[in-house]
């Protein structure tokens, strides 16, 4: 067996679990889910788009839910892998000092609820990817942020899951699953960047990403080879692929594997891994198996269509994808591959194409596709109508889709 192949082996069995359907009955559809952030929100809003059955939209302003059978100002506050279930916070604190929380798929008035003890400088602000337990940040003195697991639906008493030992000030940029962002109604910053990978956790450092065993402390990702990471993916399976100064690494289960560096290209992966052209940023994506990457390209002259890249670590082939123009016209042309994230089902990558930055006080307008690798093809999933829609710097990661 490859070293390859023992690498993605716990995923392939992982992803052949999670789309087994009984008596060969057709799979519900696969949920795509973006988080959209600015100052102006106040936090996160969420879409959610699933193939084929519409979407599903979930903001952050605070709006009147039932909990426990009495209403309540509720915001969302986080979201399981694919936005297939949403965690609410009613906006008061219980007299004993408890919080009042609540789950439910997006766009419920009605969530499940239950009440949690958390202490005075914690904040809880996502699900786990499963959506079975509930994430919360701590920051201790000046020099120290842990991050806790509840369960969900009952109160219980919290799980280390890591120690940073760092305190921000202001939230990361989007890098993993969540990202912090600025509450308006308790007018604090979450200041966690964080992926969930297989064995361990990822975030974003001050130097460059980190890594810890659950229960473990952060620490730079240091390869076999003594050099540290600088730069990383992260797919919503939990495999990651970064970069040191002196090469590449699949982290898989535990095991760091080397990267064939002549893959990477001249400028080092600098296009593979994600970066800026015309003033946007653009977001790479890491297959469900670790196997292939996404990328955006710049087109050779600006007003034409950015193209798609897939790279193929295993062979090392770059295989490039035309995306098609948009239906609106000026000013909202050309588009933009903002970010990407691949499908657990097949060999297919979901796209959010949006139209240039313009002013961080002004929404974009976006709209999420299907590139089938295939044969190239590219569907519309949202709008149906071809169109486009507003939303805040709208990203789709990695982690946003569930079979």
């Amino acid at each position: 067996m490859s070293a390859f192949t023992r690498a993605c082996t716990p995923v392939l069995a992982l992803s052949l679990l999670l789309i087994a359907t009984p008596a060969n009955a057709a799979p519900a559809p696969e949920s795509i889910a973006s988080f959209q952030a600015s100052d102006e929100l106040g936090g996160h809003e969420l879409h959610r788009y699933d193939n084929g059955a519409g979407t599903v939209a979930e903001s952050a302003y605070p709006k009147t839910r039932r909990f426990n059978g009495v209403s309540a100002e509720s915001r969302m506050i986080g979201a399981s892998l694919g936005g297939r279930q949403a965690l609410f916070q009613a906006v008061a604190a219980n007299p004993d000092g408890t919080l009042t929380l609540g789950v439910g798929a997006p766009g419920t008035t009605e969530p499940r609820s239950w009440t949690q003890r958390f202490a005075e400088a914690e904040t809880p602000f996502d699900l786990t990817p499963d959506g079975h337990g509930v994430v919360s940040t701590e920051t201790v003195g000046d020099t120290e942020t842990v991050l806790r697991r509840y369960p969900v639906g009952r109160a219980g008493k919290g799980v280390l899951l890591a120690r940073l030992p760092e305190v921000k000030r202001f939230p990361d940029r989007t890098e993993f699953q969540y990202s912090g962002n600025y509450d308006r109604t308790t007018h604090k910053h979450v200041n966690v960047s964080l992926g969930y990978g297989q064995d361990r956790l990822y975030a974003r450092g001050e130097q460059g990403p980190l890594w810890a065993r659950y229960g473990g402390t952060f620490g730079p990702i240091t390869t076999p080879d003594g050099a540290t990471a600088d730069r990383i993916l992260v797919s919503a399976s939990g495999i990651a692929v970064v970069r040191t100064p002196k090469g590449f690494w699949r982290i898989s289960a535990g095991r760091v594997e080397p990267l064939a560096a002549e893959h990477f290209g001249a400028d080092r992966g600098e296009r593979v891994f994600g970066e800026n052209f015309h003033d946007n940023e653009h977001r790479s994506a890491l297959s469900i198996r670790g196997d292939k990457i996404a990328y955006a390209v710049p087109p050779p002259t600006t007003p034409d269509f950015e193209a798609l890249v897939v790279l193929d670590l295993r062979t090392g082939t770059h295989t490039r994808y035309v995306l098609p123009p948009n239906s609106m016209t000026f000013p909202f042309i050309p588009w933009v591959m903002g970010s990407a994230a691949w499908s657990w089902r097949d060999d297919s990558v979901y796209l959010m194409r949006h139209n240039r930055w313009l002013s961080p006080h002004q929404p974009r307008m976006l709209t999420v596709q299907s590139l089938n690798l295939a044969d190239g093809k590219v569907s519309t999933l949202w709008p149906h109508d071809g169109g486009s829609v507003r939303g805040w710097q709208p990203v789709l990661l990695g982690a946003d889709v569930h079979p």
